[in-house]
């Protein structure tokens, strides 16, 4: 996987270097871009063999619809799932293993399903 955003941040890196040519208006824009996607390639690398699996658990309502997102910033981890659905449903644990440099300080896990109102609104 990280060979892959390595990739693919290379990949964009070089459209906005080619968007800088071609827009000489926009140079400053697509040369920043372009060492933002840099950044993030050699971040991806820098990461290459240094990642462990860690199992957290995860929380979900509609197991069709949605997916985990997870993120991490300063030894802290959040992990979302945000499916579609609609009425009460109950909560599920599920586990989710995600790979980071070092174990999470803190966790924090959520679950919110988005869609249609549950019930007609009242009206005041």
């Amino acid at each position: 996987m990280l060979r892959a955003q390595m990739e693919e941040a290379e990949k964009k890196a070089k459209e906005r270097e080619h968007l800088a040519r071609v827009f000489p208006d926009d140079v400053k824009r697509f040369t920043e871009e372009a060492q933002t996607w840099r950044g993030r390639a050699q971040r991806a690398r820098s990461l290459s063999g240094r990642l462990k699996p860690y199992l957290v658990r995860g929380l979900v309502l509609f197991e069709g619809t949605g997916g985990f997102q997870v993120y991490a910033r300063d030894k802290v981890l959040w992990v979302l799932h945000s499916p579609l659905g609609r009425g009460p449903i109950p909560v599920k644990r599920r586990p989710v293993v995600v790979f980071l440099d070092g174990a999470p300080d803190e966790v924090h896990v959520s679950v919110s399903a988005g869609g249609p109102p549950l019930y007609p609104p009242t009206r005041p």
